[in-house]
């Protein structure tokens, strides 16, 4: 089956026409004289030939790893096998007649366009011809294929390499009932020239060989003793097999030591106690020792049992209250009021010491007070849902303390977006998405003087906006804090700084006046159906995260799940083709800044539609899939995708648009925690973290990034209650 791919394959390449000496399959061999190593062409009789690197144009296949084989699942009782042989393809070609990039991508495509037809000659399930690499560095690829001392070849002559897998799922018949090429050593003249033949083998392989093939002369019997006595003797190639024994018969010492009685090993049923003890010698088990509730040591005889006493236990009661005066019960709450736990009684003990804390319904933990106070003020914090507040008191002073407790249900409602959706890794938002987020949403230079101050929602809309009466606080200078948006702007314009992250700590700014987007525009807030909205001209404007610095650690491991939401209206320059990962324009993108590096994400717009790309390797590995709806400008879109694994899904507006399947940059394409990299809005950046290409013109509102995957539901969710 090998040699039908190879001559299937050369079959294509000799389509594209260049190559004036086509080899088949080619493998590297060392030259005795002077150790080159170059690729040998197997010709029969056990000989080979090099390939003629002399002789004009050429062109040869090899192996570069095993051939492997793995079953395949399915509905037949007999599973089908997938064969997957790795391929590598060299070409030498003259200067004046090809250019070898466009030689090797041509090549390339006619290896993947046409496996049907092999999968007709292979009598084959399916075959899948898939290039993973294509190299024209014509030194590299020579010093890789040529260890010899010509370290570069003929200047007028330049070389491409092309690393392929071919995978085929077929019947096992299929390859059992292959032809039966024989074996090489076969072919090899062992009769008609036997001494050349051998003259051809190493010292040591004549002599492995010989004593193979040929009688080994008899030796003299063996005498075998035990300390100095004589226990009996073995003739020449026989086996005394002495046997050593405890005393309940079972064989003792091991292969090192096949005479000696070794150390007793001892151990404990559960494994936390080891020891060992020296042959027929004695060992004495220690006392256990153990520690009383009230902190008092004790010691038992190992085989005593150790006798408990209970406590004397107790009860706790309590009950939440919505005021501080606790005067009247509640059993739910908003995040961001505050609730007022307080015991009501306690039998049994004196307690010394309280404890509340509150487990939400995701599990997660939130402390509210611990002290010698029998009641707590809690800000309501937690996901959307009925968790729990515990109550607990002791009446120790020392650790360890026994605590009593009591549970009572306490639902949290969430009234803004993130409230609701916690966990967010990356949040930032002209419209406040957060209730315990207190602190400003962004920060505004104004275009006339260059003063500058952040700025927080001040109307009664729901949810809060950045608006002409957002307030001013940490100005520069000081005198502006206090003023309204309208005043420190006046008929100027008002451009962005910073954007504050209001879940996950992740703050973009940007320090160069002429890379500031645009958030108020001679004294009106530029916006997009309502909503305050950030103006990108498309030119130079953008955002930074960070950029060619390592990664905060709650997004150095995004990967296989993330999910993805922005409000975006484009405002020109959405259908552009894109190329490799990338969209003709960039709206958001997370990459490490690696040469030839890895794509975590890359959001843009290209023809017309909405870009979605990764990439392991950012020039040939890589994935890039548009969604099926054709976008406006002008027209507000909220765009969501997640990324689940190799399954990458595009939501517009709430509603499913398409679904894709990764098949190149499969696996981790997270930034880590080694490599430098970037997160920015509205541009791309290149290797070495020039954050300077694909500018978008548009209007943005928001991003939020995900380390989980949301449901369809959940996205739908997130439009309709939160963002229509």
């Amino acid at each position: 089956m090998t040699q039908q791919i190879i001559d299937y394959l050369q079959a294509l390449a000799a389509t594209i026409g260049t190559i004036e000496n086509s080899y088949c399959l080619a493998e590297k061999r060392e030259i005795e004289q002077d150790k080159s190593e170059i690729p040998y062409i197997y010709v029969g009789d056990g000989n080979y030939k090099p390939v003629e690197v002399e002789s004009g144009s050429f062109s040869y296949f090899r192996l570069v790893n095993k051939t492997s084989f793995d079953e395949v699942e399915g509905v037949r009782v007999e599973k089908d096998l997938k064969g997957t042989y790795p391929i590598r393809f060299v070409a030498m070609v003259r200067r004046d007649e090809s250019n070898p990039l466009t030689y090797s991508q041509d090549v390339a495509n006619v290896f993947e366009g046409r496996k049907r037809d092999l999968m007709s000659i292979l009598k084959a399930r399916n075959v899948n011809v898939t290039v993973n690499s294509i190299d024209t560095d014509t030194p590299k690829i020579w010093q890789e294929e040529f260890t010899m001392p010509i370290s570069t070849p003929n200047y007028k002559r330049s070389m491409a390499m092309i690393d392929l897998t071919v995978e085929v799922i077929a019947s096992r018949v299929c390859w059992q009932n292959c032809a039966n090429y024989p074996d090489i050593l076969q072919g090899f003249p062992w009769c008609n020239e036997t001494k050349a033949t051998l003259d051809r083998l190493t010292d040591e392989q004549v002599d492995c060989i010989s004593d193979e093939l040929c009688e080994v002369i008899p030796c003299d019997p063996v005498t075998q003793q035990v300390n100095g006595t004589t226990i009996g003797t073995t003739p020449s190639g026989g086996t005394n097999n002495q046997v050593i024994q405890n005393s309940d018969l079972t064989p003792v010492g091991t292969a090192a030591k096949p005479s000696n009685v070794g150390d007793s090993a001892i151990q404990s049923t559960g494994g936390n106690f080891t020891d060992s003890v020296a042959a027929e010698q004695p060992y004495t088990i220690a006392d256990v020792d153990w520690t009383q509730s009230d902190g008092t040591q004790q010691s038992t005889e190992y085989g005593q049992g150790i006798v408990c006493t209970a406590g004397g236990g107790g009860e706790i009661t309590f009950k939440v209250y919505s005021d501080a005066g606790h005067t009247t019960l509640i059993t739910d709450g908003d995040i961001g009021t505050t609730a007022y736990p307080k015991v009501t009684s306690v039998t049994e003990i004196t307690p010394v010491e309280y404890l509340f804390v509150f487990i939400d319904i995701n599990d997660n933990v939130f402390f509210i007070y611990q002290g010698a106070i029998d009641n707590a003020s809690w800000l309501i914090d937690g996901g959307n849902g009925v968790g729990s507040i515990y109550a607990f008191a002791t009446e120790d002073i020392a650790e360890p303390k026994a605590w009593i407790g009591e549970e009572k249900a306490f639902e949290v409602t969430g009234v803004l977006l993130l409230d609701v959706y916690q966990n967010s890794v990356f949040a930032i938002s002209t419209v406040k998405r957060r209730t315990l987020f207190t602190s400003p949403l962004l920060r505004l230079r104004e275009s006339a003087l260059n003063d500058e101050a952040d700025f927080t929602p001040a109307n009664p809309s729901f949810p809060p906006k950045i608006g002409l009466d957002s307030i001013a606080s940490n100005a520069s200078p000081a005198s502006h804090n206090g003023e309204t948006l309208t005043d420190f702007v006046g008929v100027n314009n008002g451009l962005i700084t910073a954007m504050y992250g209001q879940k996950g700590g992740i703050n973009v700014t940007e320090t160069i006046m002429a890379n500031q987007s645009r958030l108020v525009n001679t004294g009106v807030v530029d916006n997009t159906d309502g909503y305050p909205a950030m103006y990108f001209d498309g030119v130079n404007d953008r955002l930074i995260a960070w950029n060619n610095t390592l990664a905060p650690a709650s997004m150095q491991g995004l990967s296989s799940a993330i999910t993805i939401i922005g409000m975006v209206t484009p405002e020109g320059n959405i259908g552009g083709s894109g190329s490799f990962y990338r969209g003709e324009t960039t709206i958001l993108e997370l990459r490490p800044n690696a040469s030839n590096s890895k794509i975590t994400f890359n959001l843009g717009f290209a023809n017309n539609r909405l870009s979605i790309g990764v990439a392991t390797s950012s020039v040939y590995v890589f994935d890039r899939f548009e969604s099926t709806q054709t976008l406006f400008v002008g027209i507000r879109y909220v765009f969501a995708v997640t990324i689940d694994g190799n399954t990458v899904k595009i939501y517009i507006n709430g509603v499913l648009d398409s679904t894709h399947t990764i098949v190149n940059a499969t696996g981790d394409r997270s930034v880590g925690s080694v490599v430098p990299s970037t997160l920015s809005i509205n541009v791309r950046s290149r290797d070495g973290g020039q954050a300077d290409d694909g500018y978008s013109q548009n209007k943005t509102v928001e991003w939020f990034i995900w380390g989980d995957v949301k449901t369809p539901a959940e996205i739908a969710d997130i439009y309709t209650t939160y963002q229509n």
